[in-house]
């Protein structure tokens, strides 16, 4: 194996110089290689595609890469399918792969048998591009944390907000948020048209609301999540279709688990309040209308409907496609 700069054998090689330099002659400086930069990652079918930027005046390149993050020329035989590449070059295409598996690699450069410090370490899921889960869903990015609806043409992220995607383990870490509906709202933004409400479903609520990429759903968006994999009634709901899950077996959260791993069990706010709104099935019957509350998902039971909007309830955001 190749040592680093800082090895033993560059500071033997500096050492020895000037201890048998009798001349008077100033010694050559040491050789120092400078780390690759910009190191980044891609994805295809069983394959991970790396690009960096070249550093002036090198022999040659080395990747080192494995299923789990850290990597390094140091740990690489201990990490998890770990493998050192030599004499490589950008771009690299790395193929046989396993796919649905996300890959953590740095790079480095060697200049006369001195190797230098690794690169920034990117990572990427490798998968096929167009394979889908539970046929609808489809990993859009290099790291596999955002989804596309492709029935419904929603992008959405696959944690719930509060909570980190693990590439490594393909899941999401941590304990979601529970925020009142109004700081939800607030905080976060929503793609229901509020400002069209009326006043008095707009009560204590700060307008114009946050705007940007990513925002709380409509519940007629929200609902279109809902999964029952006893298939009674069905699959996924429909916005006019309040039913629940019947039977005892069907999976909780009622979500494809594949495509959001460790979701809400229980209720995730919308960013609709339960004012009238044109598209809802049953607009004109003044029943359900309610200025204090606002329409969330069940993520338990398979149904939807309207809670206070002081309640604290789980968050996931989304956003349409361009």
């Amino acid at each position: 194996m190749i040592f680093s700069a800082c090895g033993g054998g560059g500071d033997g090689g500096s050492k020895n110089n000037a201890e048998d330099d009798t001349s008077g002659e100033p010694s050559a400086p040491p050789v120092t290689v400078q780390a690759p930069k910009n190191l980044q990652a891609d994805f295809n079918d069983h394959q991970l595609l790396l690009t960096w930027d070249s550093v002036p005046e090198v022999d040659s390149y080395s990747v080192y890469y494995s299923a789990e993050p850290g990597i390094s020329a140091e740990n690489y035989a201990a990490n998890d399918g770990g493998i050192w590449l030599r004499d490589v070059s950008s771009p690299l295409t790395i193929t046989e792969l396993q796919n649905n598996v996300g890959y953590f690699a740095v790079v480095t450069a060697i200049k006369k048998d001195i190797e230098s410090s690794t690169s920034n370490e990117a990572a990427a899921l490798v998968r096929d591009p167009e394979a889908l889960i539970a046929g609808r869903y489809k990993p859009i990015n290099t790291q596999g944390d955002v989804i596309l609806d492709t029935v419904n043409s929603l992008y959405w992220q696959r944690c719930s907000v509060g909570q980190n995607w693990s590439l490594k383990d393909q899941t999401c870490t941590g304990y979601y948020t529970e925020m009142s509906w109004y700081d939800a709202v607030e905080t976060y933004g929503t793609w229901a048209d509020l400002e069209r409400l009326p006043d008095a479903y707009l009560i204590d609520l700060n307008l114009p609301l946050p705007e940007g990429e990513w925002r709380l759903p409509k519940i007629q968006q929200l609902v279109t999540l809902l999964y029952c994999s006893t298939k009674r009634p069905q699959e996924f709901t429909e916005f006019s279709t309040r039913a629940y899950c019947s039977g005892r077996d069907y999976q909780r959260p009622t979500i494809v688990q594949e495509a959001f791993p460790n979701s809400s069990t229980y209720d995730v706010w919308s960013g609709s309040s339960s004012g009238p709104m044109d598209d809802y099935a049953e607009v004109g019957d003044e029943n359900w209308l309610n200025v204090d509350s606002a329409w969330r998902a069940h993520f338990y039971s398979f149904g939807f409907s309207d809670n206070s909007r002081v309640s604290t309830n789980a968050m996931r955001l989304m956003r349409p496609m361009d």
